[in-house]
């Protein structure tokens, strides 16, 4: 046999009485296709679930050609990688291709074969087939190209399925089964339980990370997946229900925090497509906030993969301040993330406008508190009189806020005014903050306003906008952006996330939020 690929297999089984069953028929599947793939070697670690010679006993029922590895015990899936890969490096010293697999897949005959030609005829360090998992009740291509309504009842016919279902075509992703080329493999600190000292998540992290930095970050590379290939993967999540898991998951953030730091997060951000959690995690690691805001301002080309750049809806795992200047009221249900986001990009010495400041918000104090010079206006004629305006703040904040309110209300420039004819000159405002006021207007007017804020902003002005939607048909809103001339200061992201702020008020409102630039 000229074998040429290793394939690690972690081999783990929950003993709970529930799932065992069920676990062991997963196994059963996954190793009966992978007989019918040739020239393959699996390097199995023994989890525990079963002794070494129970394993071995259970897998003479299959055609594999096989060592088995491990304790008995679970090391978890780091340290398990991490043995299995040393023990491949001394004992089979010649081969070129390294798999990861795990026991809830099927993989089509030959599986390999495509994946590997396609690491001999190009530079990249590793590959994944397409994918086929469960996905809320339905069988998806990860490449989001169909659906199959159902699986096959037999191994056999499963097989088959994703053997017709390859195709031509390589794209972005990464996904387990991978291949990797061993001679760039050998090079990256992959798994290194030095720093992944949990048993669980990041390490797959850590591995793209190394590569990232091997191939050089000026590349900008990405993983991908060859679609010739095709492998069901169940993506049972065994591990998730280990004790402690929450623990394991931190370890392992922490050794990957201190493996390769905030850049590192960054990095992983852009190979991720802007994954929030990594935004998060790496905004959450600068150290002086504003100081990068001010450093990401003056910048020719600032970071757009720094989250508060992006324009996408407001989640529910987002920053949020209690306070801006003033307490804000319990009952405003978006105003916490709102204000916090557009209050990031306030500078001491911007000149700037609230545009449909109303009368009891307090986001104009706050920018009176800031910056240089304030301009608020509104078609409300109350602005006007600043006795009436603390007056009605009585109704929602407290005697303390109201005395905040007084010492700040005599610096902000009130004007009476519609968004679509604003009495400023051109190029006049560092910022125009525009939260929440243009809910429910025509698009006619939508046009009009923008057009107005292109005029009165500053060439190296910020737009800085939050809206309701469905209020505001969103497309539509970015298109008139682009029209009046505006380009987006970082990505544009209009799908709806599943951890999309909420409100039930007017039959369920969600908040999106806009940074743009001219």
């Amino acid at each position: 046999m000229c074998m040429n690929c290793v394939c690690m297999l972690p081999f783990f089984i929950n003993k709970n009485e529930a799932l065992f069953e069920s676990e062991m028929k997963m196994a059963h599947d996954c190793l009966k296709s992978l007989a019918y793939s040739q020239d393959l070697k699996l390097v199995i670690y023994n989890q525990g679930s079963l002794t070494n010679q129970e394993l071995n006993e259970y897998l003479q029922n299959f055609d594999l050609d096989y060592d088995i590895i491990g304790d008995e015990i679970n090391v978890g899936i780091t340290m398990a990688r991490y043995r299995s890969l040393q023990y491949i490096y001394q004992k089979y010293c010649a081969v070129n291709y390294i798999a990861e697999i795990h026991v809830d897949m099927i993989f089509s005959p030959n599986w390999h074969k495509p994946l590997i030609d396609c690491l001999e005829s190009s530079e990249e360090p590793l590959i994944s087939p397409r994918i086929l998992s469960l996905k809320n009740n339905t069988y998806e291509f990860f490449d989001n190209a169909e659906s199959v309504s159902s699986l096959p009842d037999t191994v056999e016919e499963v097989m088959a399925l994703l053997q017709n279902s390859a195709k031509d075509g390589i794209i972005e992703g990464f996904v387990h089964p991978v291949i990797h080329k061993v001679s760039i493999l050998k090079n990256i600190p992959v798994y290194d339980v030095g720093f992944l000292t949990g048993k669980q998540n990041f390490e797959d992290d850590s591995l793209l990370l190394g590569y990232s930095y091997y191939l050089g970050t000026a590349k900008r590379w990405k993983p991908k997946c060859c679609l010739h290939s095709c492998v069901f993967h169940k993506v049972v999540g065994q591990r998730s229900q280990l004790p402690n898991i929450r623990e394991e998951w931190q370890r392992n953030f922490q050794g990957l925090f201190t493996q390769y730091g905030a850049y590192g997060l960054k990095e992983l951000s852009r190979i991720h497509d802007n994954h929030p959690f990594f935004y998060a995690q790496y905004r959450n690691s600068v150290m002086d906030r504003q100081a990068y805001l001010w450093q990401q301002a003056k910048a020719k080309q600032p970071d757009e993969t720094f989250d508060i750049y992006n324009s996408r809806y407001i989640l529910e795992t987002d920053e949020q301040s209690k306070t801006c200047l003033l307490k804000i009221p319990d009952g405003w249900w978006s105003r916490f993330y709102e204000y916090h986001w557009a209050a990031c990009f306030a500078q001491k010495n911007d000149i700037c406008l609230d545009a449909g400041c109303g009368v009891i918000h307090p986001f104009k104090y706050f920018l009176s508190a800031t910056c240089k010079e304030v301009y608020a206006c509104d078609l409300d004629r109350r602005i006007l009189d600043k006795e009436e305006q603390l007056q009605m703040l009585l109704n929602y904040f407290s005697a303390e806020d109201i005395e905040k309110a007084k010492t700040r209300i005599d610096n902000i420039n009130f004007t009476v005014c519609s968004l679509k004819s604003l009495p400023y000159k051109n190029d006049m405002f560092d910022k125009i903050y525009c939260l929440s006021a243009l809910n429910d207007l025509a698009n006619k007017e939508i046009q009009e306003i923008l057009a107005e804020f292109y005029r009165t902003l500053t060439k190296t002005g910020l737009l800085i906008i939050t809206i309701d939607n469905p209020a505001m048909k969103l497309r539509f809103l970015a298109d008139c952006v682009k029209q009046a001339g505006f380009t987006f200061v970082g990505h544009l992201d209009l799908t709806l996330p599943n951890n999309a702020l909420y409100s039930n008020i007017n039959g369920g409102l969600t908040c999106f939020r806009l940074l743009v630039k001219k």
